[in-house]
């Protein structure tokens, strides 16, 4: 029984890991079944619907993984202890290189948010969370206490840390830099921080 239920996690695991790869290099709306379970290395036709129950709610917890992995990543930080501003160094770090992971990922789930007529719950209680984790931040570094101020500089380190990895998609000539380089990111790290507080 124990080897049934570590195979079963297993399985879903790779199908997990399988639809954020694909989802990173097109719409979920353009991939078939058979392509994620191909992808995952599963034979099983029925495995997505044993294990998820639908296709929609195999993306729902594909999201709800990718963003609960963000999410842990900020309430990290958030009570970290030490220089804030080294907090926010190593936030930049911490962010950038989780979604270097999956570059495409990203864009495809902003652009997919974007174009939903309603609210995804999942996403916004994650980007709520992570905001309040930056403005606490924030508020250490600065000594702030005005909620505005806070949620503008919060929005503009995340506008600051996405929007290049959105650009590079078009090439490093369209932002100038190469984002990828080490020595170049940490030159712009250290600048949003600066600029940030």
């Amino acid at each position: 029984m124990i080897r049934e239920t570590v195979q079963e996690e297993t399985t879903r695991a790779r199908i997990l890991r399988a639809v954020l790869e694909m989802m990173a290099q097109r719409d979920i709306d353009q991939i078939s079944t058979r392509e994620i379970l191909e992808r995952a290395g599963v034979s099983n036709s029925s495995a997505i619907s044993y294990h998820f129950g639908s296709k929609d709610s195999l993306v729902r917890q594909a999201l709800r993984l990718y963003f609960g992995r963000m999410r842990q990543l900020f309430g990290d930080h958030e009570n970290a202890g030490g220089d804030p501003r080294e907090t926010l160094m190593s936030l930049c770090v911490a962010v950038t290189g989780y979604i270097a992971e999956n570059p495409g990922l990203e864009k495809n789930l902003l652009l997919r948010i974007i174009a939903r007529d309603t609210i995804d719950p999942d996403f916004s209680e994650v980007m709520r969370g992570n905001l309040e984790s930056l403005k606490k931040i924030i508020a250490r570094a600065t000594g702030s206490k005005n909620d505005t101020v806070l949620i503008h500089k919060a929005i503009a380190f995340m506008s600051g840390l996405v929007y290049p990895f959105l650009l590079s998609h078009y090439g490093k000539e369209s932002i100038g830099m190469d984002y990828g380089d080490g020595n170049t990111a940490a030159g712009y790290f250290k600048s949003l921080v600066k600029g940030i507080l």
